[in-house]
């Protein structure tokens, strides 16, 4: 029995069923034949598109995640203290990517991830020993503290500042709490024209 060649030939009979290929493309099945993808551009790493749709070649790298989850708010004049502790407002927000910032003093996790916060205050005013704790609240329980205290004739001011890797859930809650020690008087907004109460975070993984 003679056989017919059929071009092309057919997977079925062990060809591919295409009679061209795209060059320096990537060989792939599209449910009929292989079929070859188009060329990508250098740096551009193959991507799946889903079932059903051919893969392509995209831009690699991502996204920061910090680009999309980050935060930077500072406290704007002089803040006045009272007894006993407190949570810290920052209302100045500077930069709020993903909207994870309420504008006041709560930070809101978008995600499942690692997260680094960061933040600083300056107590002023009083004399004797004046200090303070500072530290980070996850979701409404105290996680970290730092204290920071001088003893002085004078009035003093003083700067406090601690940093954290925290590891939270998405809808985790953070915040700053403050607690003065001694007769610390405001917590000042600037410095010499600076920034010197701050609250900050972003996330890292």
């Amino acid at each position: 029995m003679a056989y017919k060649r059929i071009s092309p030939q057919p997977i079925i009979e062990g060809g591919t069923g295409a009679t061209t290929y795209t060059v320096d493309g990537v060989i792939y099945y599209n449910g009929s034949i292989l079929a070859s993808t188009a060329v990508g551009t250098s740096g551009q790493v193959l991507t799946s598109n889903g079932t059903g749709v051919a893969p392509t070649f995209q831009p690699g790298g991502g996204t920061p995640l910090a680009a999309t989850c980050s935060f930077f708010a500072s406290s704007v004049g002089q803040i006045s203290l009272g007894s006993g502790s407190f949570d810290c407002t920052f209302t100045n927000t500077v930069i709020n990517n993903g909207s994870v910032y309420d504008g006041n003093k709560l930070f809101t996790a978008p995600t499942n991830g690692l997260y680094t916060f960061t933040t600083q205050v300056a107590p002023a005013g009083g004399s004797g020993t004046v200090g303070d704790y500072i530290g980070f609240t996850h979701n409404s329980t105290a996680y970290s503290a730092a204290l920071n205290q001088q003893t002085t004739s004078g009035t003093i001011s003083i700067c406090t500042t601690t940093s954290i890797i925290i590891s939270l859930t998405a809808g985790d809650t953070m915040k700053v709490y403050y607690h003065a020690l001694g007769s610390p008087t405001q917590l000042s907004g600037n410095i010499a024209g600076l920034i010197a109460v701050y609250f900050m975070g972003y996330q890292i993984a």
